[in-house]
């Protein structure tokens, strides 16, 4: 499944990590996880993340053994 049309002119490394979180829905997904799904350095990772956490268009859990994103 793919992010919905209106997301679709950020930034390709963002849609790309929306397509990822998109399809694990409920689950969401560890940076690590989305690491090997966007293939990119960790630093490019977070900034990314955190433009899509900024727009509210992600969210970010901690369940004191892994931080899960959704």
């Amino acid at each position: 499944m793919r992010a919905r049309r209106e997301f679709r002119d950020r930034h390709d490394l963002e849609v790309a990590v929306l397509d990822a979180l998109v399809d694990r829905g409920e689950e969401g997904m560890t940076v690590f996880e989305l690491r090997t799904r966007v293939d990119v350095d960790i630093d490019t990772l977070e900034d990314a993340l955190s433009s899509l956490k900024t727009d509210d268009l992600i969210d970010v859990s901690d369940d004191d053994q892994r931080t899960v994103i959704v």
